[in-house]
């Protein structure tokens, strides 16, 4: 894990997006700046039955009987959200209660795609709490946060005084055309979970993803 001194951005008005699997409007401030190429974040490695991965969490599948399941920016069925396939690299990263269900934070090394799910969809459910893993921070602005790590993805907004725990992190040239981190955070105030610019997270940068 590294630390590096992050920039403070101008704070951008933003608008909640009502889509994820469609383009969302022109990037916010916060995500015009130009950054530098990052170094590539240092990972671990971890093995178990299910698979070998390098990074955050743990392996797991989706259930035999689902081809394809649903990942969520919050831990509801309404929430927005984007598809995760069975037989894909699958990490579960950490999990979280709502609704008098357990729903966990997966990451699709295939896609890049990240969310919510429902922990019975998994063969190998997370036995990490989200509350008790990366290191909580805040954002410096108002943040677009998104299921994929591009800034004209659909998005949730995370506000300054929100609690903002980065899990791992993922290096992308973004619609500006230059190299961002982004991390994949949960905002513990309100339960959002994505990809947010490394640069406006107030936490050490965290390992790859």
């Amino acid at each position: 894990m590294r630390n590096i001194v992050k920039p403070a951005l101008a704070l951008a008005a933003l608008a909640l997006a009502t889509a994820t699997t469609v383009a969302a409007p022109a990037a916010s401030a916060a995500e015009q700046k130009p950054a530098a190429a990052p170094a590539a974040a240092a990972g671990r490695t971890h093995t178990d039955a299910t698979a070998n991965l390098d990074g955050v969490g743990v392996g797991t599948q989706l259930i035999p009987s689902l081809d394809s399941a649903w990942v969520h920016f919050l831990p509801t069925y309404d929430s927005e959200h984007l598809v995760v396939n069975r037989g894909h690299d699958i990490a579960t990263v950490c999990w979280v209660s709502r609704g008098g269900e357990i729903w966990d934070l997966v990451l699709d090394h295939n896609l890049t795609y990240a969310g919510y799910t429902l922990e019975s969809y998994l063969t190998n459910p997370s036995t990490t709490w989200c509350g008790s893993v990366g290191t909580a921070g805040t954002v410096t602005t108002q943040t677009w946060v998104h299921l994929y790590p591009r800034a004209d993805w659909g998005y949730m907004v995370a506000n300054p005084g929100d609690s903002v725990a980065p899990m791992c992190s993922v290096s992308r040239i973004d619609t500006d055309g230059q190299w961002h981190v982004f991390d994949l955070v949960v905002d513990r105030t309100n339960q959002i979970a994505g990809f947010a610019w490394d640069s406006v997270v107030t936490a050490p940068t965290p390992a790859a993803c």
